[in-house]
């Protein structure tokens, strides 16, 4: 049971990485840290909670959420280089037993060529 529920956290833990790393990319999200960067020149007074947000909270929670994401997105890469990877020896070894075949059937022709 705990071990069920581990992996459902994991892959929850997983879609809300790559969901919030995917916002984190948006120009949404830049037009929304921009305006919040220059409300202090509109309202001055707003400059110390513009601050905490900036390098308090966003700062604690985005850094290792892109880094997970980072490594998550990283993970899904190596796995689909690998699986390519299968998947081009195993045609590889598919053309060179043609390539055999095609060398045989050109040694006979070559034979009956020169037994005329």
């Amino acid at each position: 049971m705990i071990a069920s529920w581990r992996k459902s956290v994991a892959a929850w833990n997983k879609r809300a990485a790559l969901w919030m790393a995917a916002w984190f990319s948006t120009m949404t999200c830049f037009w929304l840290f921009t305006a919040l960067s220059l409300l202090p020149i509109v309202w001055p007074e707003s400059m110390n909670v513009i601050q905490f947000i900036s390098s308090g909270v966003l700062q604690l929670i985005a850094l290792p959420l892109l880094g997970v994401a980072g490594v998550i997105i990283g993970q899904k890469a190596e796995t689909r280089a690998e699986e390519d990877h299968k998947m081009l020896i195993e045609e590889m070894s598919m053309h060179r037993v043609e390539l055999k075949k095609i060398k045989a059937i050109l040694a006979a022709l070559h034979i009956e060529d020169d037994g005329k």
